[in-house]
């Protein structure tokens, strides 16, 4: 009976007001990712209190409006796509919020180099709730997919920093991974690390015009491409890992 609450209008009419939808939320995803940029650079510590401030000031943060229609126009194909695969369940309102949370924290990444606990947290919790109700996949899949997706990251880190000296990734990288394998589980997730650090690698070389890029870039955005990849190419694109 609940499931059937937002069936209000057909399917195809719902596509596109979520479309419409979708991009009236980028853009705002956009202006609060501005408006956090331009707080953390004044910030003390960043904690839950900055990205609310980024909330409240996000209707004065215009920034740049190619990355705006950008940002709305992503947001929008997402959120339509969710509905068209989900239809208008309250399931795939909660895919949707969730898209527009991976989205607000890759642009926040990008800016300034942060994935806020206020957001990869929440993000974590929803996947793992969601699955304990019964949507999605299983809570075991879930639970496993948030463990390993922290312990690869958190493994990977250890490593470097034994080996090189340094942190490959950071901290806020494994969050943001043990919360996308909280929502798909732990089948796709060294498929995702995979994918993520080649378009890194190609993301890096190319900004450097070389073969041996040096230097540190967000790492965030590349692991929401690439679960965004495994989502929309299914279990056949990652199933050869297995």
């Amino acid at each position: 009976m609940i499931d059937a609450w937002p069936n209000l209008f057909p399917l195809q009419r719902a596509v596109w007001v979520a479309g419409l939808l979708g991009a009236i939320a980028g853009l705002g995803v956009y202006r609060i990712a501005e408006a956090y940029r331009h707080l953390a650079l004044q910030a003390p510590e960043v904690d839950a209190c900055l990205l609310a401030r980024a909330v409240r000031l996000a209707s004065v943060r215009r920034g740049r409006p190619g990355a705006a229609v950008a940002c709305s126009l992503l947001s929008a194909g997402t959120i339509a796509l969710a509905v068209a695969c989900l239809g208008t369940s309250l399931y795939a309102v909660a895919v949707c919020v969730a898209g527009l949370m991976a989205m607000l924290l890759a642009c926040i990444d990008t800016h300034t180099g942060l994935l806020p606990d206020a957001l990869t947290f929440p993000l974590l919790w929803m996947g793992l709730a969601l699955s304990w109700a019964g949507y999605g996949i299983v809570l075991q899949e879930a639970v496993a997919g948030a463990i390993l997706g922290y312990g690869l990251l958190w493994s990977l880190r250890f490593a470097f920093l034994q080996v090189g000296g340094r942190e490959a990734f950071g901290l806020g990288d494994a969050k943001l991974l043990a919360a996308l394998g909280a929502w798909g589980g732990w089948r796709p997730l060294p498929f995702v690390l995979l994918l993520a650090c080649l378009l890194g690698a190609a993301y890096a070389m190319l900004q450097q015009r070389s073969l041996r890029p040096r230097g540190a870039y967000p790492f965030g955005p590349f692991l929401i491409a690439a679960s965004a990849c495994a989502v929309v190419g299914g279990s056949e694109l990652h199933s050869g890992f297995w």
